[in-house]
């Protein structure tokens, strides 16, 4: 039995750091001694000199009988140098859905494009004769030139979603929070009129680029400082219906 247990603590000491399952209540120890210089290229989906963690973790989707969901994932060694997914629904007149990648580290960025997003808003109005309609909001983000000259009421980062063997470097730029859904929803509701005409108000919200396709392997890239030293690295992920699978990362050693 001695022996036996001692094989198995061998064994655990070895694949500490890999794992099948995200694990979100346990932590992960005995990662190896970060290398104090590491290079400022690394390629998206390359494993060497890497620490590298398959996944393989679907992540479930809030949805109208959970209308909050999030879960932790560490990068290196501990839950807290890593990210947090979360997703939310809103029930009511156009119900919608998101999910995002928050940062747990403070010393972690995801690589994006710095005011790539535009939100802005259109106003229409449908009119029968001379009475109107329909009175339709349409508001959204677009990295889309013909959007950029909408009124603009907020610009923000947009994310950067990368194919096997892209290049980042370490001077690329980072910021805090990537959304990856495609983000959209609508409804109309009647307000009003005369006695033979009912106006609506149409509200839609669409985001009409930058959306994180469906059913494809993609992949996040990230810089995170461990014990000082700068580390790039990356996540694979997959959108699916209903839920977002982790594949796998790599971060360098």
């Amino acid at each position: 039995m001695k022996k036996l247990l001692y094989l198995s603590a061998i064994l655990f000491a070895f694949t500490a750091c890999r794992k099948d399952q995200a694990e979100p209540e346990e932590e992960i120890i005995n990662c190896p001694q970060p290398l104090s210089n590491t290079p400022d290229e690394l390629t998206i989906g390359d494993t060497t000199n890497c620490l590298y963690r398959i996944m393989n973790d679907t992540f479930h989707l809030a949805n109208a009988g959970q209308l909050e969901v999030s879960a932790n994932y560490p990068i290196w060694c501990s839950y807290t140098n890593g990210f947090e997914i979360e997703s939310s629904f809103t029930e009511g007149p156009g119900p919608s859905d998101g999910v995002s990648l928050n940062l747990v580290s403070t010393t972690m960025s995801f690589f994006q494009v710095k005011d790539g997003f535009v939100l802005h808003e259109r106003v229409d109005t449908t009119y029968s004769g001379s009475n109107p309609v329909i009175k339709e909001i349409k508001e959204g983000e677009s990295c889309k030139a013909e959007y950029l000259q909408n009124p603009v009421s907020s610009i923000h980062d947009q994310p950067i979603y990368f194919d096997s063997g892209a290049i980042i470097n370490k001077s690329d730029y980072g910021s805090s929070t990537a959304q990856l859904l495609r983000k959209s929803w609508g409804y109309t509701l009647p307000q009003g009129g005369s006695s033979d005409t009912t106006v609506f108000l149409s509200v839609s919200y669409e985001r009409y680029c930058g959306n994180f396709e469906f059913n494809l392997n993609k992949y996040i890239g990230f810089k995170m400082a461990v014990e000082g030293t700068e580390k790039l690295g990356w996540v694979q992920l997959k959108l699916v219906n209903g839920g977002l699978l982790i594949i796998d990362y790599a971060i360098q050693k």
